[in-house]
């Protein structure tokens, strides 16, 4: 037993002796190169920050912002009124704005989170418009309604979280490299 363990502590060096010193030099050139190139690759597996993505997750922020704060505004009695009318319009707007967010988002390559954090919120949108137009009394009630504006700012903050993730990866990406 004793041999065996003494033959495997000196395997390495009777290697090392089979090998020429040129082809050892070789060997230790061609790891230090593989090993140098590899080191300057980086694999991406989200997309690069987009400050467009954010400029319009701002504008549909304040579009959202600015529907509830007019309709909290309104009289309880009068917002069946003004979701059939002028408000009803604004929703479709709003629509519109989250539905091209949806399409730019699902266009970027590696980006499959944040097309997803964009159509929650189309998805979230058209739930809640939906309530509104019910004869639900309670749907366009102070409560309910600032509880939505909620859950519509959680998806509008996560939007933006993304991105913000994105910029700092980039930014540390680029320090590493230099």
């Amino acid at each position: 037993m004793d041999n065996q363990h003494n033959a495997l502590i000196y395997l390495p060096s009777f290697r090392k002796r089979l090998l020429r010193p040129t082809t050892r030099l070789l060997i230790w050139l061609v790891s230090l190169l593989l090993g140098l190139s590899l080191a300057g690759c980086s694999v991406m597996w989200v997309s690069n920050y987009d400050k467009e993505s954010v400029d319009r997750t701002t504008e549909i922020s304040k579009a959202v912002i600015k529907f509830y704060q007019d309709l909290l505004a309104t009289d309880v009695k009068s917002r069946p009124a003004a979701i059939a009318g002028p408000f009803g319009k604004r929703e479709g707007d709003v629509a519109s704005m989250m539905r091209l967010h949806v399409l730019r988002e699902e266009a970027r390559s590696k980006n499959a989170e944040g097309a997803l954090v964009a159509r929650n919120l189309l998805l979230s949108w058209e739930k809640l418009s939906t309530s509104h137009a019910s004869a639900d009394k309670t749907a366009l009630s102070d409560s309910t309604l600032i509880a939505e504006r909620g859950i519509l700012e959680r998806h509008l903050r996560s939007g933006f979280r993304a991105e913000e993730a994105k910029k700092m990866s980039a930014s540390a990406d680029s320090s590493s490299s230099k």
